[in-house]
């Protein structure tokens, strides 16, 4: 029997109510199971990690020599994968999303804490789910990325206005001196590390000791709203500004280790970024004598993949707080779908 329009529609509703449930239900699991490990996960100092399988917090700074990638807002990431999308028309007057460019920027870099450094080793295959998705669309991105990627994108021209509705960048991303939280194998290789952190590293390690081991510091020096709470927004944004501080002012002689030689060095285009933000000034201070050491390497191994994730547990188990209700909803749609479906099909 042939189905009529209304029939035709019945059944798409019912089979993306249930595909839809399920992908739900799915991203509710993941998120409980992330949730509930990184709660019941013992994290360990960078200096007396054990071998194996732990769980570490602290900073992003990259290695000595490595370049940082430019971010759609123009923030600089140690790591970061981006997706660029165009917005189309799919039949029946629908439009979507489709990604036509891909960058994948996966180096070693350095979670450092109060104790030390370890060098984490992501692949490519390691900056997904796990960090937050952020869509900026092509009009709200920074003249330096539309400068960067408009070729990429095919366009002929990188005015803000032109194609906004439609372009957009998608980034997952760990920005350089921002939060990082990560899970992962850890090893002290039997030969000597050859990885240094980069320029700026002693005013860094200086500022993390102190947000690390005093709450009174760490609300002070990021809390910029003085609710008496640091925001996930807040921590990132102060962290992330004061790196390409501390870098600059290391490159060019103003600060750290070496700072003070004569010669004038070049400041890296790598961290030639945005202008400092006002926060930053609350970070400024005497940098600390010597440099973080960095104790071993965090990777992915057989049984243990490497989990990133772009903000420290607290503010983590927030973003993963709605895993039970995701599985919940997604059980209701699945099921309403799979009703309709058997519906429709019982009328034809």
């Amino acid at each position: 029997m042939a189905l009529t329009r209304n029939e035709d529609v019945g059944l798409e509703l019912g089979v993306g109510l249930i595909v839809f449930g399920v992908g739900l239900m799915a991203n509710g699991f993941r998120d409980t199971f992330r949730a509930r490990k990184a709660q019941d996960t013992v994290r360990a100092r960078a200096a007396t990690a054990p071998q194996g399988s732990v769980e570490m917090e602290g900073y992003a700074w990259p290695a000595q020599g490595a370049l940082l990638a430019l971010c759609a807002d123009g923030r600089r990431a140690v790591c970061r994968a981006l997706e660029l999308q165009r917005r189309i028309s799919s039949g029946r007057g629908r439009r979507r999303w489709s990604t036509f460019h891909r960058e994948v920027h996966a180096v070693p870099f350095l979670l450092v804490d109060e104790s030390g450094a370890a060098l984490v080793a992501p692949a490519p295959t390691d900056l997904g789910a796990s960090l937050r998705a952020r869509e900026t669309p092509w009009k709200e991105a920074s003249a330096e990325a539309r400068e960067r990627y408009f070729r990429a994108a095919g366009l002929q021209s990188t005015e803000p206005g032109l194609f906004g509705p439609t372009l957009r960048f998608v980034e997952r991303r760990i920005l350089a001196g921002a939060p990082v939280h990560a899970h992962g194998s850890f090893s002290t290789p039997q030969a000597r590390l050859t990885a240094r952190p980069a320029e700026g590293a002693e005013q860094f390690w200086s500022k993390v000791k102190l947000l690390m081991t005093s709450a009174a510091h760490r609300v002070g020096m990021l809390d910029r709203d003085r609710n008496g709470t640091v925001s996930e927004a807040e921590a990132e944004e102060v962290m992330s500004a004061g790196a390409v501080v501390w870098m600059r002012q290391a490159a060019s002689g103003g600060g750290g280790r070496g700072g003070g030689g004569g010669a004038r060095r070049t400041v890296p285009p790598a961290v030639s970024g945005p202008p400092a933000h006002p926060a930053v000034q609350a970070l400024s201070g005497p940098p600390a004598v010597g440099l973080p050491q960095i104790h071993g390497v965090l990777v992915a191994a057989p049984g243990v993949p490497l989990v990133l994730s772009d903000c420290h547990e607290e503010h983590l188990i927030r973003r993963l707080r709605w895993g039970g209700l995701k599985v919940v909803a997604g059980a209701v749609m699945a099921a309403a779908g799979a009703a309709l479906l058997a519906n429709e099909l019982g009328m034809a």
